[in-house]
This record gives C-alpha cells, sequence and structure tokens, in this order.
C-alpha cells in the first residue's frame, strides 16, 4: 500500500511540474471510464448533436485504442479528441496549471484568408523580419495539414469550424505543443512577397516570456467597453459581457446619455472577439435597441440543482425597453470569436430584426449552448475536465442546427488589409450607411 501511494505521489509531483509520464492501460481506461460515465451523467447538452447509441460507439472505439501504457500527454490528446466529439464550446480538457508555465512554445502566431496562412505575430525575442511571410510548413510537414490535425482536438459548439480556426491561429503556440508537438525548435518555411522560399529555426519559449513579448510588442486595451461618435455613426465595442454587473449597467447608461444628447442615426455594435459573460449584461444591452417589450425565446434546463440554477432560472424571458432614443439603423459586426452570451444576444437581434448582422459565422451555434461548471479531476492522470450542467435552448433558431449565426452581409478579407489594419467589414457599415443615406 505505501508503495502504491509513493507512485501515486510521484506521478502527481511529475505532472505539477510540467513533466510528463507514463500510466498502464488499467489506470488509463478507469480515468476514461470516469470521464464518460461523469459526461454522460452531468452534461446538460451531451446528446445535442450525437444520438446516446452514436456516442456510446464513439466512445466505446477510442476505449479500444488504450491498448498499452500511455503517457499522459498522448491521454490529453484522446480526452481532447473524445471532448470535442461533443459540439460543447464549453466543455474543457485542462491538463495541470503548472504545464503552462514549464512547458515551451513556438514563438508565432498566425492568421489566414484565401486558403493560405501567414504569420500574424513575432513573438520572437529578436524580433525577425517574418510578420506577414506565407507559411508553408513546419518542420517539412505542410501547414494546412498541422492545423488540420490541431483543429480535431479543439471544443467548439456543433460543426463550427471557424471558431477553431480563429483559436488555433491566434493561440498558435499552445495548440501546437498540446496537440500536435513539443519541441525544443522548430523549422519553419517561409515564401516572402517575391515568391522566395526559405526556412528559418526558431527556439521554443516559455509561456512568460511569449507573454512579456505579445504585450510589449502587440499591446492590448484592458478597457472592455469602447465607444466613439462618428461622423455618420455612434461605434460601440463590447468586448466582454464577463464584467461586474453595477459596472456594465453604470458604464452603458452613461454611453446611452450622451447617445440620447446627440442623436445620431446609426449604431455600429461591435461584438468581434466577444467569448461571452453574464446574460444580465447582455439582456440590459439588447433594452437599449429596442422600442417595445420583446420575448427571448430562451428555454433554460439543468442537470445538477445549484446556486447556479437560481441565477439561470431567475433570469426573464421578457426584455423591457430602456432607451426612449431609437436609431435609425442598426449594424451589428460579428466574427468567429463572438461566443456564448455575444452569439444569445445576437440569435435574439436577429429574430427580433433589431439590425443587420456584418462579419462571419459566430462561433456560438444559432440554437443555444451549454455553460455552468462542473469541475472534475482524473485521480491517475490528474488531468482537469470541465462539464457543463446547464442548457440554453434558443426555440426561433434560424440557421442549420450545429452552424453559428449567419450574416447578412459576409465579410472576406485579404492578406493587404491585414497588413494595412483595414477593416473591411466597418467599410461596409459605412458604405450601407451612404447608400441609405443618398436615397
Amino acid at each position: 500500500m505505501r508503495l502504491i501511494i509513493f507512485i501515486v505521489l510521484c506521478n502527481t509531483f511529475l505532472i505539477s511540474n510540467g513533466q510528463d509520464y507514463f500510466l498502464s492501460k488499467k489506470e488509463l481506461r478507469s480515468d476514461y471510464k470516469k470521464y464518460i460515465s461523469i459526461t454522460t451523467k452531468k452534461h446538460a447538452g451531451v446528446y445535442r448533436y450525437n444520438t446516446k447509441k452514436y456516442f456510446k460507439n464513439f466512445t466505446d472505439s477510442i476505449r479500444e485504442t488504450i491498448t498499452d501504457s500511455m503517457s499522459v500527454y498522448g491521454f490529453y490528446k484522446i480526452l481532447s479528441l473524445t471532448n470535442a466529439k461533443l459540439g460543447c464550446g464549453h466543455s474543457s480538457i485542462e491538463l495541470p496549471d503548472i504545464w503552462l508555465k514549464n512547458e515551451i512554445f513556438p514563438p508565432i502566431s498566425l492568421y489566414s484568408c484565401q486558403e493560405k496562412y501567414y504569420i500574424w505575430h513575432d513573438l520572437t525575442t529578436d524580433r525577425l523580419d517574418i510578420e506577414n511571410k506565407e507559411v508553408l510548413a513546419i518542420n517539412k510537414i505542410p501547414i494546412d495539414t498541422i492545423i488540420t490535425e490541431i483543429e480535431k482536438y479543439i471544443q467548439a459548439d456543433g460543426f463550427i469550424q471557424i471558431s477553431k480556426k480563429r483559436y488555433s491561429e491566434k493561440l498558435f503556440p499552445i495548440y501546437f505543443a498540446k496537440y500536435y508537438a513539443r519541441n525544443k525548435e522548430n523549422t519553419i518555411t517561409l515564401k516572402d512577397e517575391n515568391e522566395n522560399e526559405h526556412s528559418i529555426t526558431l527556439q521554443s519559449q516559455k509561456f512568460i516570456s511569449l507573454s512579456e513579448t505579445s504585450q510589449a510588442r502587440y499591446p492590448i486595451s484592458s478597457n472592455k467597453i469602447y465607444a466613439s461618435n462618428e461622423d455618420d455613426y455612434f461605434y460601440l465595442k463590447i468586448n466582454s459581457f464577463f464584467i461586474d454587473t453595477i459596472e456594465f449597467k453604470n458604464k452603458i447608461d452613461s454611453i446611452f446619455q450622451i447617445i440620447e444628447k446627440d442623436k445620431p442615426q446609426n449604431l455600429v455594435l461591435d461584438l468581434r472577439g466577444n467569448t461571452g459573460g453574464k446574460i444580465v449584461n447582455e439582456y440590459y444591452l439588447l433594452s437599449y435597441l429596442i422600442e417595445d417589450e420583446i420575448e427571448t425565446h430562451i428555454k433554460r434546463e439543468y442537470k445538477i440543482n445549484s446556486r447556479k440554477f437560481k441565477e439561470y432560472t431567475s433570469i426573464p424571458r421578457v426584455i423591457t425597453p430602456t432607451n426612449t432614443f431609437q436609431f435609425k439603423k442598426t449594424y451589428f459586426i460579428m466574427d468567429g470569436s463572438s461566443f456564448s452570451a455575444s452569439g444569445e444576444f445576437l440569435s435574439i437581434a436577429k429574430f427580433h430584426q433589431i439590425g443587420l448582422l456584418v462579419g462571419e459565422e459566430t462561433g456560438a451555434a444559432n440554437e443555444g449552448c451549454n455553460t455552468g461548471n462542473y469541475l472534475v479531476t482524473l485521480k491517475k492522470s490528474g488531468l482537469k475536465f470541465n462539464t457543463p450542467n446547464f442548457k440554453h435552448t434558443f426555440e426561433k433558431a434560424s440557421s442549420e442546427k450545429g452552424r453559428g449565426l449567419t450574416p447578412d452581409y459576409p465579410v472576406y478579407f485579404t492578406k493587404a488589409d491585414i497588413v494595412n489594419n483595414v477593416d473591411v467589414a466597418l467599410n461596409l457599415i459605412r458604405k450601407l450607411i451612404l447608400r441609405n443615406k443618398n436615397k
């Protein structure tokens, strides 16, 4: 017994210090069985996109691939693959927190357009001349092959690929190490604007180094709400609904006091990159955009009774107007990172024809999502997973099941747009406003 306890403690110490270790077939299958048992019992939306029979057959087939001992990182990929099959962007499999501190990552992030990949942020220590260069391969493996492999393990609502793509690009260093390869260095094959190919070897770096470099070179504003009064429209950017409710309401109230005074004809509400937050904040913002009461048509169900139950079930299904001033036109900008509460916000807005949608498909499924936290740590591997226990269903979904909300005006950008910081969506809205103005 003492020997068993000693081995378990050693394994826990190793994974908590960011090192890999191996588990036996019996230990792996035990953890996998527990993960499946809890997921099928506690996950509120476990069968939203899979039949019970299909999911059982899938997990049984995955379980049968565990035929020998395996590293924790290998097992992590198996759990992530299973988790991705749920079609739930709120479900997650996590390595211990210390892993992020001790692991090393390739110092680049990516963006894609017109079926090509380019270096977005150069996070190397010496800052090389590689930004906006086309990436052809990493370690002689085509970049699209690598991205396709990584996306297999990323959780997303339904069958929405755009959200997987956006995360695999922006968080490329982390996902590359998590799901593809953990290398001390990687050789990147690039193509420049003159179609010349060359390779460069980049040393992987600790997360703290990448974070410091990123903040120094590409600082991100801490403002979660930004507003400006332009010539023909009022621009409002909501980066998150995950803000203290009193603070959020006070900020929105002060912004709409300015709007009430200046009376702009058009509103541009930008929800790109807004991954959600508090439903009460989402509804409060909606209350400023409507003339009459509206029905949300959101059905909320739960698997586990908790303090969150009252919070969710007490949310009213009717939103009453707050604002007395109404815009002539409202435009919403969205993208593959518009998720959770921001996706719900946009679904309600579209159904009630509050405004026009511009951008790309949302990362939130139009028919709703699953939320809540039921956190479990698997005993043998030390891996953690979150099982959402609340199911939110939008009863008036307009898109194909498992897909995000589709824009009224889709936008596509080129490499030149990225290089020159051209906001394609906002430019399109300016044209629409001008067209309406000249009618």
